[in-house]
């Protein structure tokens, strides 16, 4: 039988050939749209992972017989050679900055004890720009939230 022939009074037939280009049509359909969301869950699932990774190696470093070096370097960019590109100067400022920071929530130079609990895309990565990631934690006690962007400066979040 052809493809659009009718068979019966306004009944259209279609033959095996076309409706195998709508099933095919239809799986690609699938795939894209499903495609799509799953990339964008494993984009944000990564972005929240690795937000949640820095925020724990920078309070990590900050407790009593941690590595400051590494708290230095996940403030300041997240990236483990920050401190590397900087001359002696350039970083005593920086160590003061962080001092500066850490005061704007009561805390001294030393973290007791924190607790990282969850962490939020805020604003998924568009273009150039990185993903803002929220994360949620207890600093010596007290809630706070810290926002994390690739290549930035944690900050706190009001």
């Amino acid at each position: 039988m052809v493809a659009g022939v009718f068979d019966a009074p306004g009944r259209r037939s279609y033959s095996y050939g076309m409706n195998k280009i709508l099933i095919w049509a239809s799986v690609l359909l699938v795939v894209i749209f499903g495609g799509r969301a799953l990339v964008q869950h494993m984009s944000r699932s990564a972005n929240e992972n690795t937000a949640r990774n820095r925020v724990e190696a920078f309070l990590r470093g900050m407790t009593p017989g941690g590595d400051f070096q590494e708290a230095f370097n996940m403030w300041e960019a997240g990236d483990l050679g920050a401190i590397q590109r900087m001359t002696q100067e350039e970083y005593n400022a920086e160590v003061a900055r962080l001092n500066a920071w850490l005061a704007q929530r009561g805390l001294g130079q030393r973290i007791e004890r924190y607790e990282v609990l969850s962490a939020t895309l805020v604003a998924p990565p568009e273009g150039l720009e990185a993903a803002a990631v929220e994360v949620s934690c207890t600093v010596n006690g007290r809630p706070a939230t810290i926002l994390a962007v690739k290549d930035q400066r944690l900050e706190w979040v009001e």
